[in-house]
């Protein structure tokens, strides 16, 4: 198995990120930004506007640049800001996963396991949430449930694999913002999202 320059780039960036991020450093940033925005990059080389499905990846991958930056701030409003543009970008996913033809029965079934998930998940979070938090965050577990239902639907690797990580690093960030903050949970949060993005901006030339 070769091992494309592409690859070595994306881990060496993954690599630094989370070098600096161990250190709390702010500069945390310039990393993060620029996987971000190669990821961009990397679904622009395949023309993604000539297709619904790359139009839409796109789309979700540049509100998860949005996402990325206002996330670099410490804050509610900053969070917020944060999150509604991930939710966005997950209804963009959506839309994308969708024009895939689904598969009826996957998703239903995805959906129910992603229920479950989420209420276990929200049960564990509303304990250390109030007020107009505690609504964001339902609304969000509940789109990036149904992300995941839609791409299990698609029975693709290429895209459910991704969406499946993309929702356990949410898992970490939760629990770095709301219940125990902490480097460890950056650790494996981080290239979970980060690989799952990877794998999204790939599936558009695919």
């Amino acid at each position: 198995m070769t091992i494309a320059p592409l690859d070595v780039a994306w881990f060496a960036v993954l690599a630094v990120l989370l070098a600096v991020e161990r250190t709390g450093s702010r500069w945390s940033i310039l990393p993060k930004m620029i996987l971000s925005t190669g990821f961009v990059l990397l679904a622009m080389r395949s023309d993604p506007l000539m297709t619904t499905y790359g139009s839409w990846v796109l789309l979700a991958l540049c509100l998860s640049w949005i996402g990325d930056l206002a996330l670099a701030f410490d804050g509610d409003n900053w969070f917020l800001t944060g999150l509604t543009a991930f939710a966005l970008a997950h209804a963009a996913y959506i839309a994308a996963f969708a024009d895939q033809d689904p598969g009826f029965g996957p998703t239903i079934g995805a959906a129910v396991v992603m229920m479950v998930v989420g209420a276990v998940v929200l049960r564990w979070l509303l304990l250390h949430l109030s007020g107009r938090m505690r609504v964001a965050v339902i609304g969000y577990v509940l789109i990036i449930g149904a992300m995941v239902a839609v791409a299990a639907g698609t029975g693709r690797p290429d895209i459910w694999i991704p969406a499946a990580a993309f929702a356990l690093s949410d898992i970490a960030v939760a629990r770095n913002t709301f219940v125990a903050p902490g480097f460890i949970n950056k650790a494996w949060g981080l290239p979970l999202y980060f690989a799952a993005q990877y794998g999204f901006a790939l599936s558009v030339g695919n």
